[in-house]
């Protein structure tokens, strides 16, 4: 070491050489990654890529947490599918239709619709009108018991 000269010392440990797992040929690592075990060959980055998805795959089916998650996922993305290719299959059927559970913000909305549909009328002003009667009958109800 004392006949070398200082800029080759200084290269030799900056860039480190690895040989591939896959090829066997040698490539410089990224200085920040020294521990690269696989270049940059298209064929080595498949590999690389399959022996990374094979091992976390293993370490996966092992937790029954991350297993319970993946099914009920899997179970969710199906059962849109099913819904999607039944649409498609019965096109005179029309959409599926969406219906919000019943909540106390939009409680209103469907008993807005309820004495509509079974009134017949679609008048904002005589639903409004009908939607106080209601609530007086029911206030009036309430009171007695």
């Amino acid at each position: 070491m004392e006949n070398s000269k200082p800029d080759e010392t200084l290269q030799a440990s900056t860039s480190i050489r690895n040989i591939c797992n896959v090829c066997g040929s040698e490539f410089t690592a990224s200085f920040r990654h020294s521990h690269q075990k696989y270049c940059m060959y298209p064929q080595c980055t498949r590999d690389r890529n399959a022996v990374r998805k094979k091992k976390n795959t293993k370490l996966h089916l092992k937790n029954a947490d991350y297993r319970a998650r993946t099914s009920q996922r899997k179970h969710e993305e199906y059962m849109l599918r099913k819904a999607r290719n039944r649409q498609q299959r019965a096109p005179d059927a029309g959409p599926i239709p969406f219906y919000e559970p019943v909540t106390t913000r939009n409680l209103d909305v469907y008993f807005m619709g309820l004495i509509s549909y079974a009134t017949g009328t679609k008048s904002a002003s005589d639903l409004a009108r009908l939607r106080d009667c209601c609530y007086e009958i029911g206030k009036n109800i309430c009171l007695r018991v």
